[in-house]
């Protein structure tokens, strides 16, 4: 959903890169959300990042797993990333940050165990990174992603 948001009027090719154990399911779960969103985009899938591809043919980018040595670079390329990393060691093109570690997701576990609840859903914490420079409009469409 937030690759849809960062790609606004751009091109509509996203980049997804994730671990080639979970790519059905990341791609079904991609999918399922931009469906939602009701925007079509041309989505391409990678299990490993290429120093041939041409980052700059993409308006957003998706690392979920794999992907990490695209940080080395700077396109200016918007970039979503899954990660426990600390956001003050992220270079200027990661935008949003999703944490889904263990210690950011203990407090809502914590509270669940104590309502009894055998399931549920735990959000990963979403952090859009200070220094970036979004208007309002783009501010709020991102703090609407559940």
């Amino acid at each position: 959903m937030a690759a849809s948001i960062f790609d606004a009027d751009k091109n509509g090719r996203i980049a997804v890169f994730t671990d080639s154990k979970i790519q059905t399911q990341a791609r079904e779960a991609f999918f399922r959300a931009l469906n939602d969103v009701g925007k079509p985009l041309q989505t391409s899938f990678f299990t490993v990042y290429s120093q041939s591809l041409d980052i700059s043919e993409f308006s957003c980018l998706v690392l979920a797993g794999v992907g990490a040595e695209y940080l080395e670079k700077d396109s200016g390329v918007p970039v979503v990333f899954f990660s426990w990393i600390d956001p003050l060691f992220l270079p200027n093109d990661v935008v949003l940050l999703f944490n889904d570690s263990p210690w950011v997701q203990i407090k809502d576990a914590v509270r669940m165990v104590s309502a009894k609840m055998t399931e549920g859903r735990i959000p990963s914490k979403r952090e859009v990174l200070a220094g970036k420079k979004f208007d309002k409009g783009l501010l709020r469409k991102i703090k609407k992603i559940r």
